[in-house]
């Protein structure tokens, strides 16, 4: 997929990615509105903090304990955070969202996370599929809010 940036070198990588029959400003401001996201978010049903570049996030995610997080990137349509074990040369998630415009009304959104670090093979042989299946959760939850508010 086009949408997004490089991963680190080595890194591995989950990616996904769904069309959206929404247009991109209103699935973009459904992403970043963290404070809704108790609202239509699955999988992370709640996020401390403001989607700004530079800003530090505290993300909750559905059966698991709090993550904190630092958005490296934001900018149209692209968002970037990252975390990492105490040491970043042990693991580090590079995780990345995109969007691009398909056609007038619709959006692509591709959903990828890199991974790197010593352990980064063993945590994703162990839980890569159930990551993979956390992200579809994602992406089909944010469809169906984007998709409903376009239908009123």
């Amino acid at each position: 997929m086009s949408v997004g940036f490089l991963p680190p070198p080595g890194a591995l990588t989950v990616e996904t990615s769904k069309l959206i029959a929404a247009p991109i400003a209103d699935v973009w401001a459904i992403l970043i509105g963290f404070d809704a996201y108790g609202e239509w978010n699955t999988q992370i049903p709640r996020i401390d903090g403001v989607a700004a570049a530079g800003s530090i996030i505290v993300l909750w995610p559905a059966n698991e304990g709090e993550k904190t997080v630092r958005v490296e990137a934001l900018e149209p349509y692209r968002m970037h955070w990252v975390g990492s074990a105490e040491n970043p040369a042990d693991f580090r998630g590079d995780h990345y969202f995109g969007l691009e415009p398909v056609g007038a009304s619709n959006t692509l959104l591709v959903h990828r996370e890199f991974f790197s670090g010593r352990f980064a093979a063993t945590i994703l042989a162990a839980y890569g599929e159930m990551i993979r299946a956390s992200f579809e959760g994602f992406n089909r939850s944010l469809q169906a809010v984007a998709e409903q508010r376009r239908d009123g």
